[in-house]
């Protein structure tokens, strides 16, 4: 038996404000300058919308629902910066996983280009921008990971991506 989530399943990244920091030269006087970065989620606006899944007794068809996104990290500076990430959510996170809601029994993975699943609520690499580079794309993406029988129906999971800078 199968039933169907609709199509406004969809997992949000909604950004933060940009930040400024201080620079040092080598005579130890500082001198402050503006660090703008932002990494807005394409596709735009900022919905990683998984379509309609297929609920099994154990979990889903197809078996790991996967949809790509990609974070289009920019800075406004001419300075050399490492760019991280942290992911938190307001839903409830377990094993990593962002779920819709405690009983939903399956949650949402967020993986990076090379497949390696990220560490929710714990820093994690984005983009090492040199001085003269202003755009980085990102490459993620979000899988529909079962943790048994699904609860059927729409669901709405949102994560806030923090820019971190170094």
């Amino acid at each position: 038996r199968f039933a169907a989530f609709p199509a406004e399943s969809s997992l949000r990244f909604p950004l933060p404000v940009p930040s400024w920091r201080v620079g040092i030269s080598r005579t130890s006087r500082s001198s402050p300058f503006t660090v703008s970065a932002r990494a807005p989620v394409t596709p735009e606006p900022g919905i990683v919308d998984l379509g309609q899944v297929q609920a099994t007794a154990t979990g889903f068809e197809p078996a790991i629902p996967t949809k790509p996104f990609s974070l289009a990290v920019d800075k406004q500076c001419a300075t050399a910066i490492r760019i991280g990430g942290y992911i938190q959510s307001s839903n409830p996170i377990r094993n990593d996983l962002i779920l819709p809601e405690r009983d939903s029994n399956f949650g949402i993975r967020i993986d990076d280009a090379n497949g390696r699943q990220v560490q929710l609520q714990e820093p994690f690499p984005l983009a090492n921008l040199a001085a003269n580079q202003s755009h980085a794309s990102v490459e993620m993406s979000a899988s529909l990971i079962s943790l048994g029988a699904p609860k059927i129906g729409p669901f709405t999971a949102t994560a806030t991506v923090l820019i971190l800078y170094d």
